[in-house]
């Protein structure tokens, strides 16, 4: 029976660190809700390190002019991932988001929060 040239343990502690950083999602449901909604997301994209994507599960039926515009413009340059719901349910925009995150490690924020400048890092570190 032919011998592997590496036990597993060696090719694990070869391979380069940055293949073992875990992907951060972030999810934010949300429902009626204006300037907090993007104070919420400016303040996400300004973090020390940004998440490796940021889903808005949306379920305001109709957004103000500028909070529109600023959401379409962050979703067309990939930004944010702005998805709508029109029926509004916390839980079912929370399972949505977490159907749709690309990531195995989901964070779940309120619309209006300010997080930690160092929560992606911090977090990266935990898992």
């Amino acid at each position: 029976m032919p011998h592997a040239a590496f036990s597993n343990q060696q090719i694990k502690l070869s391979m380069p660190s940055s293949l073992n950083i875990p992907a951060i999602s972030i999810v934010i449901p949300t429902y009626q809700r204006e300037a907090v909604l993007l104070d919420t997301i400016r303040y996400l994209l300004s973090l020390d390190e940004i998440a490796d994507e940021i889903i808005v599960v949306d379920q305001t039926r109709a957004h103000g002019g500028d909070v529109h515009t600023q959401l379409c413009a962050w979703s067309r340059c990939g930004k944010i991932n702005w998805i709508h719901k029109t029926t509004p349910s916390v839980v079912a925009a929370m399972n949505l988001g977490l159907l749709r995150a690309s990531s195995g490690h989901v964070l779940f924020l309120d619309d209006d929060v300010r997080p930690e400048r160092n929560l992606i890092s911090s977090y990266k570190h935990l898992v």
